[in-house]
């Protein structure tokens, strides 16, 4: 039995799954089920999402959870190496080497106060 004491209707809350990360609110809560405002369902015993496959488990989380924070984190490094990426593409010549350089700096920074503000380390 999971302890879901912490949930409260108009709480925000992380829907997160092998892959899949959603924030959302509670919309109600019944005597077996949270309900969300995106819909979905998840059981007040297990803390797990009504109807999901064993393979396809969503678990409840506060969004301050660290496994919340962590998902975040990643998201964002994965996000600035595909800025990157796009970046690199657009060079042409050396002369604008210095110039993409500049450019990923920046999206370093930004991504670096993103993670700061998740509560990770700089």
């Amino acid at each position: 039995m999971a302890d879901l004491n912490w949930v409260q209707v108009g709480a925000k809350v992380a829907s997160m799954g092998h892959t899949s990360l959603s924030i959302t609110t509670v919309e109600k809560i019944t005597a077996t089920q949270i309900v969300l405002a995106n819909g979905s369902r998840y059981s007040r015993n297990t803390g797990r999402k009504v109807g999901a496959t064993a393979y396809d488990t969503h678990e409840l989380l506060p969004v301050d959870h660290p496994r919340i924070r962590d998902r975040r984190i990643r998201a964002q490094i994965r996000q600035l190496g595909h800025k990157v990426d796009e970046l690199c593409l657009g060079i042409k010549s050396s002369d604008e080497a210095a110039s993409v350089l500049a450019e990923v700096e920046k999206a370093v920074a930004a991504t670096r106060k993103r993670i700061t503000e998740l509560g990770g380390e700089s």
